[in-house]
């Protein structure tokens, strides 16, 4: 039987916040490989929603490894992409990385349009609803507008 308790708000894909974690000797060390290397969790971990095959892993290319690093390299920093090329899927999937793996930490999703921010949220919300639950941190707050994960 499930343990209703352990989820937020009864979505059994949100760990709720204050439940403990008992790791193995293999997700311990999972873990510290995805806090040291945000393309080793992004190839392993992060799902995206795909046209045709649905919800898949993020399969990176290696221009979106290479901006990412960058990213992950440098406060600033300038792309010239075209449009269509997981720019959007790339910056969600490095997101997820820094607040899952740093403390404290905190995003603003800015966009000309409110539905564009929520859009990026939504796409979050996926890929974090998508993660295994050792990954996790306990849900706070999860709505359309806004998320809040327990701190570290």
């Amino acid at each position: 039987m499930i343990n209703k308790t352990n989820y937020y708000l009864g979505n059994q894909k949100l760990k709720r916040v204050n439940v403990p974690q008992n790791y193995t000797p293999d997700q311990v060390s999972e873990f510290l490989k995805c806090m040291r290397d945000p393309i080793y969790f992004i190839k392993n971990y992060v799902k995206i929603i795909n046209v045709d095959r649905g919800i898949i892993g993020f399969d990176l290319y290696d221009f979106q490894e290479d901006m990412l690093n960058v990213m992950v390299n440098n406060r600033y920093s300038i792309h010239k992409l075209p449009r269509q090329s997981g720019k959007t899927s790339s910056v969600v999937a490095l997101m997820l990385w820094y607040t899952l793996f740093h403390s404290n930490y905190s995003i603003a999703i800015l966009a000309n349009r409110k539905e564009q921010s929520q859009e990026i949220l939504s796409r979050y919300q996926l890929a974090y609803e998508n993660l295994p639950k050792w990954i996790q941190q306990g849900v706070v707050e999860w709505n359309k507008r806004s998320i809040e994960l327990e701190r570290m």
